[in-house]
């Protein structure tokens, strides 16, 4: 719940796909749009067969903190507030503990899930800017604090 793509709110979407070995994993099927009202959940397409998908095992990178109880319900689909695959692979007998993020292009994919970072060259330069602000700040502070006459 609440993740913002390209300025729209919506969900990422976690399945579980069984392989053929008959292994439960947690997969990442991507970014989907939130419905206007928030009691309503979108409606998730899966694939009616079997399919091959192709994905990325992803890290751990630890839960973001949260600012309230994170209550699931007991029925699915669940709505939680953070991705903690831990917790869902326990609510999951037999699920792998690890998420597998689909790649685009994949049977069952919705809007890819990131496979990195993309930091726009904005991003850089307004770090600069502002390191080079407070450098300026501390020499000008130095400069007229600095040199005084302490009597």
């Amino acid at each position: 719940d609440n993740q913002v793509n390209e300025g729209r709110r919506g969900y990422w979407v976690i399945s579980v796909c069984a392989a053929d070995d008959g292994r439960e994993w947690l997969v990442n099927r991507g970014w989907i749009a939130a419905p206007a009202t928030r009691e309503l959940l979108p409606g998730v397409p899966t694939p009616a067969s079997t399919v091959a998908i192709s994905g990325v095992l992803w890290p751990d990178t630890g839960l973001v903190p949260l600012l309230a109880v994170d209550d699931w319900a007991p029925t699915w689909p669940k709505r939680v507030q953070r991705l903690d695959i831990d917790r869902m692979a326990e609510t999951l007998e037999g699920v792998a503990p690890v998420e597998i993020r689909l790649e685009a292009a994949q049977p069952g994919v919705l809007e890819a899930p990131p496979l990195g970072h993309d930091f726009k060259a904005r991003t850089h330069e307004g770090y600069a800017a502002q390191w080079f602000g407070l450098a300026a700040v501390l020499v000008a502070g130095y400069i007229i604090f600095g040199f005084k006459r302490h009597d």
